[in-house]
């Protein structure tokens, strides 16, 4: 039953005050466990003692029930060592200065030394007292290190340090750690961790606060990371600061690892999102579920800009990393900052959605990218005179039944320096990915199946099976053409279509080409993306109020705080 319950710590305190410590079987606590792991499980003694507790358990009958006849008539005597300052009795510093030392007295087994204590003048700021220290409260009238060491331990039961938002604390070993590991059916059946390192906990006595927690070894093996660069990744993770990416609430140090307390909570991956769609978004007026497709993506873009902007990559964007809360919320998962990512020998996802350049079957058919771009201009020539190379990327132009063709109508695709770079520059990947999930998106958008995509991109004939590619290649990279026609599909069903948001998806369209461009460079700048994607939806898709409209307002840029440009009337001009 207990275990069941211990999500319900109200539970347990009104268990506590009606029939005792006793009275509990076992309590949980969290203390660095880990995923799949049984939460740390206590003596029956254990609770957890913040001030409310504390305060409303010891009071005069509490005392007395601990001590002596002859000790309780001593608790209304003037303090030994007052004099003339004071007239507070021992009772009146017991209960104002020193409840905690009295409750770990009483726990040890020896309550009536709470007089000694109170005649050298302890309370319980002195606490923790170092291990070193505890002989001085003379807790025997001779030398007992057993019981020091015992007072050492347990006086950490009643010293909860709560943490805070944005606070990294160094527990000691002993300490309990107020964190409650929770079963993962409550958080969500459909999202969990990813890491075997990673459990959800929540704050006692606060079901609805909870995080994500991540162990990460400190030391100097495999593995592992310094103290130090744990505290610098800390700092590094702070400087994020984007309601669409997995950030840090708090973390702490125990025992050799650190802690990292992350949020959102999820309850849906972006993957099983394009399989079945979740209730909270089936219940939405069909409407409404098209224009909140529409507004991910720019969310996505404001994020990954976010990111860009203080010199970080994600380098991970792909359905499984990407997550939704109960509320519809979409956001990035978090960014391995510390580099101790397992290191599989193949990820298909992340080869079927990685750029080009980094991914080693691109060099199977170097040839493969400019037989593509000169098929594009060709076919583009007969349509639309080509721009220079040098030309930045041009807006969209509208919309219009006469553009059948939006491959040859609005893509521009300069010439490439070079070939695409064998390391490649990850931010300039990250657009690309973010491409992928915008075809996703999109694809999704115009109620076409995720899966039919994907086998649409495998069905030319495939290329030996390779170590990079053991199956049948779906990867955007690899099937660029069969890309174009997809996209070409889809803008052709949406200029079928009378609703404006079909409009802003031709767009968009557009827009997804140039990030899915096979060389680095030609792609846009996340930052351009996301007041692109804004601009249609405004514009074009006649979506009023997006999520992130009013935070594009205003950003802070290099340390300056830049306003961002007003979006332009249909039809007119930006500045």
């Amino acid at each position: 039953m207990f275990g069941r319950n211990r999500r319900r710590t109200s539970i347990l305190f009104e268990a506590f005050r009606l029939g005792g410590a006793k009275a509990l079987s076992e309590i949980y606590a969290a203390h660095g466990a880990v995923r799949n792991a049984k939460p740390v499980a206590f003596p029956n003694d254990m609770m957890w003692w913040d001030d409310e507790r504390v305060d409303s358990t010891v009071d005069r009958a509490y005392v007395e029930s601990h001590l002596r006849p002859d000790e309780t008539l001593r608790l209304d005597q003037q303090l030994g060592f007052g004099d003339s300052l004071t007239d507070d009795t021992y009772f009146e510093w017991i209960v104002t200065k020193a409840k905690r030392i009295f409750l770990v007295l009483v726990d040890i087994g020896v309550p009536d030394q709470i007089f000694g204590a109170v005649d050298d003048s302890w309370d319980d700021d002195d606490l923790p007292l170092p291990l070193h220290q505890v002989a001085r409260l003379q807790l025997r009238r001779t030398k007992d290190e057993r019981l020091d060491k015992k007072f050492f331990e347990r006086q950490f039961t009643y010293l909860m340090r709560h943490l805070k938002p944005g606070e990294n604390l160094v527990y000691e070993d002993v300490e309990i750690v107020p964190l409650e590991p929770l079963d993962r059916r409550h958080v969500g059946t459909q999202a969990s961790p990813t890491h075997s390192n990673v459990d959800k906990v929540c704050i006692p006595g606060r079901p609805d606060d909870i995080f994500i927690r991540r162990r990460i070894s400190l030391g100097n093996g495999p593995g592992q990371i310094t103290e130090a660069d744990f505290l610098s990744g800390i700092e590094r993770m702070r400087a994020r600061n984007n309601q669409h990416v997995v950030s840090l609430w708090a973390s702490y140090i125990q025992q050799s690892a650190g802690y990292l307390l992350l949020t959102p909570i999820h309850e849906w991956t972006l993957t099983s999102v394009l399989t079945t769609l979740p209730p909270s978004i089936k219940i939405l007026a069909k409407r409404d579920r098209r224009v909140l497709l529409l507004d991910w993506m720019h969310c996505l873009a404001d994020a990954v800009a976010s990111l860009h902007n203080i010199g970080l990559a994600h380098g991970q964007i792909k359905p499984s990393n990407i997550f939704l809360d109960m509320d519809n919320k979409i956001f990035l998962g978090d960014i391995d900052i510390f580099g101790l990512d397992p290191v599989k020998q193949f990820d298909q996802e992340t080869y079927d959605y990685g750029p080009p350049e980094l991914s080693s079957q691109i060099y199977a058919e170097p040839d493969e990218p400019q037989r593509l771009i000169n098929r594009m201009r060709r076919k583009s020539s007969a349509t639309s005179p080509e721009p220079s190379p040098r030309r930045p990327l041009p807006p969209s132009p509208p919309a219009s039944p006469s553009n059948t063709n939006i491959i040859s109508s609005t893509l521009y695709l300069p010439a490439p320096a070079g070939p695409p770079s064998p390391t490649g520059d990850p931010i300039k990947g990250d657009i690309y990915s973010l491409g992928c999930i915008y075809l996703e998106l999109l694809t999704l958008f115009m109620k076409r199946s995720s899966r039919t995509f994907s086998r649409h991109r495998a069905a030319k004939p495939s290329t030996p099976p390779s170590r990079a590619a053991p199956h049948a290649d779906s990867s955007f990279h690899h099937n660029a053409a069969e890309v174009e026609s997809w996209v070409s599909s889809l803008a052709k069903d949406a200029r079928q279509k009378e609703d404006r948001l079909f409009r802003g998806a031709t767009h968009l369209l557009n827009l997804t080409l140039r990030m899915l461009s096979p060389h680095p460079m030609d792609r846009p700048s996340a930052r351009f993306c996301e007041e692109r994607v804004y601009e249609i939806l405004t514009n074009n898709a006649g979506v009023e109020g997006t999520h992130c409209g009013s935070a594009r307002m205003r950003r802070v840029v290099g340390g300056m705080v830049e306003v961002a440009r007003a979006v332009p009337e249909a039809g007119g001009e930006a500045e």
